[in-house]
């Protein structure tokens, strides 16, 4: 009988505590006010500061339509391209990212994709530094730079 409690209670705790944490699409706003756990349902966007603190690997951000004065630049890196960190405009939406320090910046990030960006008007367009590898940055303009 000690057995069966023993075995019991670890299965019950595997599956408590070693619940595994799937790659989630999330949304951003100009304006957004949602958190990282409300911006998996469109009507309730985050922040793109929001976005670059909480997406992990395998997520994908989707960037809705406006003009954004805060840069990409993800805390978090991936390890492969199969579970890429993505940010992107949202279908075929119209996003500008301007009057900023930066479009992107990524410190130490790797397997970073950005996908259908407009960058205009900023310092600096592209800041890659301490072993930012892997990333692809596509379907992005660049103009007016500072």
């Amino acid at each position: 009988m000690f057995k069966c409690k023993t075995i019991l209670i670890l299965i019950t705790g595997v599956l408590f505590f070693g619940i595994p944490v799937f790659p989630a699409v999330h949304y951003v706003n100009t304006n957004g006010t949602g958190t990282w756990a409300q911006s998996t349902n469109e009507n309730t966007p985050c922040s793109m500061p929001v976005a670059n603190t909480n997406a992990s690997a395998g997520d994908t951000v989707y960037i809705k339509a406006g003009t954004y004065n805060n840069y990409i630049a993800p805390v978090h890196s991936a390890t492969s391209a199969a579970n890429a960190i993505t940010f992107r405009n949202y279908e075929t939406d119209t996003v500008t990212i301007s009057d900023a320090s930066y479009g992107i910046s990524l410190n130490g990030k790797s397997y970073i994709i950005v996908q259908g960006i407009n960058f205009y008007n900023l310092d600096k367009f592209l800041w890659f530094q301490n072993s930012a590898n892997h990333n692809t940055i596509a379907y992005c303009n660049f103009d007016n730079g500072r």
